[in-house]
């Protein structure tokens, strides 16, 4: 595994990186969504930044869409790198902002500008969210359960018979 790569999706191999070489629009493909376009940038420019170039062909052929997605899959790469090789990270830096298309360029800016560097590295948290933090206060107007009912409802005790 290479010092930055990253997990996020299929894994980018050394031959689907190398079919991308000799086909780079292939990638523009119909069942290509935004998302996966987005996420197969980040990985090819983290895993291949000495490949940037293959970019230019495939941003010709893009839609605004399309460049947007690019621009933003290379910003992600960008703040990933920034740790785990940060001279991976630089070259992605330059290679962006040397290029001619101003919507790649300004798609990559944004997503640089709305990410929270405090947070980037930081592990995420995968449990549930609290339901006081979903609902706020409203939940104080279900009565709380004790351990015999919730609010006025009596449970019945299941072991006594009724008439007990």
């Amino acid at each position: 595994m290479a010092a930055c790569e990253p997990q996020e999706g299929p894994r980018l191999t050394p031959t689907i990186a190398n079919h991308f070489i000799q086909d780079p629009t292939k990638v523009l493909g119909h069942d290509t969504t935004e998302y996966g376009l987005s996420v197969f940038t980040m990985q090819f420019a983290a895993v291949r930044p000495r490949d940037l170039d293959v970019f230019k062909t495939v941003l010709m052929s893009a839609d605004r869409r399309q460049r947007a997605a690019i621009g933003l899959g290379l910003a992600r790469a960008t703040i990933f790198c920034r740790l785990a090789d940060s001279a991976v990270s630089e070259r992605i830096q330059k290679w962006v902002v040397g290029l001619p298309m101003h919507d790649v360029v300004t798609a990559y800016q944004q997503a640089l500008s709305l990410s929270d560097d405090t947070d980037t590295y930081q592990p995420v948290g995968m449990d549930a969210p609290k339901l006081e933090d979903r609902f706020g206060a409203g939940l104080d107007l279900m009565p709380k359960p004790g351990p015999t009912g919730v609010g006025n409802l009596e449970i019945p005790d299941p072991t006594r018979l009724p008439g007990d």
